[in-house]
């Protein structure tokens, strides 16, 4: 599985399938911060906003995860 592989690999901490309130999703950029994702880009490149990419075994990024505890700003 992928999930548990990123976990395994420490990619992302495995509390944070525990519990919802650790981690926002790319989706809650816009409908929770009112945040487009291109502005979301934006701020990850500038290291604004950081973000945890989960790969699959090809390393192709499919979920992006974004910390509550790296993010506090927002």
């Amino acid at each position: 599985m992928d999930c548990q592989r990123n976990i395994d690999n420490g990619v992302i901490p495995g509390e944070i399938w525990k519990d919802e309130n650790l981690l926002f999703q790319n989706w809650q950029l816009k409908s929770d911060f009112g945040i487009h994702h291109s502005i979301a880009k934006k701020l990850v490149r500038e290291g604004k906003l950081k973000v945890r990419e989960l790969k699959n075994e090809k390393g192709e990024s499919y979920f992006k995860v974004y910390l509550v505890s790296e993010n506090r700003e927002f």
